[in-house]
């Protein structure tokens, strides 16, 4: 007798567990059939932690990062070839006070300029430098003398100088502080790129080009500048 009460009880746990399995098979299309042939909407999947971490850039930043690479381009291609360039040309300049000028000038900038960067729109501080940045090209390929490589000096810091710092914040404002860290990683993509085609430019230009064409090839940097912000940041 208890057997056969034990051979119930298993049977009726195994009959339970296989309703329980094969529900889900059976209710559901159930359910469906009933729904006026409405699909049962489903719930939008949570985005992956991983895609977020697979972003590179900040396309909002973009334009931010081509304006500074353009301004360090000129830049860094005077750091790496001034001193050929002098040579080349025999001119009487002290090449070694370009770089201390340019040190000395920036810092003087940036502290009488401190309490214009928060009041200032970017389009102020980008046209300014700009034609700073324009000058300073002109002044190095017409240079003869140290007072000529001190205004270049002075227009370099008021161009290219003034605006890594503006960039900067600016790349941070637009991303929001919830992307502050890709705008500042794409800023500095931007300006990394810079410092290497810098070099790379220049020297192209200094070993296939005459001396006199070096720095109004470099000069193409500025209209470039002012292109890409009219399309794509005229709003700043």
């Amino acid at each position: 007798m208890k057997q056969k009460i034990y051979s119930k009880d298993i049977i009726l746990i195994l009959a339970a567990s296989f309703f329980y399995l094969s529900s889900p098979m059976l209710v559901t299309p159930l359910i469906t059939g009933f729904s006026k042939g409405e699909p049962i909407p489903k719930e939008n999947p949570p985005q992956s932690a991983v895609y977020d971490e697979l972003e590179i850039v900040d396309k909002k930043v973009l334009p931010i990062a081509m304006i500074i690479m353009l301004f360090a381009i000129p830049y860094c291609a005077t750091q790496s070839f001034l001193v050929n360039y002098v040579e080349a040309g025999n001119l009487s300049v002290s090449v070694s006070l370009f770089f201390p000028l340019y040190a000395v000038v920036l810092l003087v900038l940036r502290l009488t300029m401190r309490n214009l960067f928060d009041r200032l729109p970017f389009r102020v501080f980008l046209i300014g430098s700009s034609g700073s940045a324009f000058l300073a090209i002109l002044a190095l390929a017409l240079m003869h003398n140290n007072m000529m490589l001190f205004f270049a000096a002075l227009f370099m810091a008021g161009g290219y100088g003034i605006m890594c710092s503006v960039c900067q914040s600016t790349a941070i404002l637009l991303a929001g502080p919830e992307k502050r860290g890709l705008a500042n990683s794409t800023y500095y993509i931007g300006l990394d790129l810079g410092m290497a085609l810098g070099p790379v430019l220049g020297g192209l230009l200094f070993g296939n080009l005459s001396l006199s064409l070096f720095y109004p090839v470099l000069l193409i940097t500025v209209p470039l500048i002012l292109l890409i912000y009219f399309i794509f940041c005229r709003r700043l």
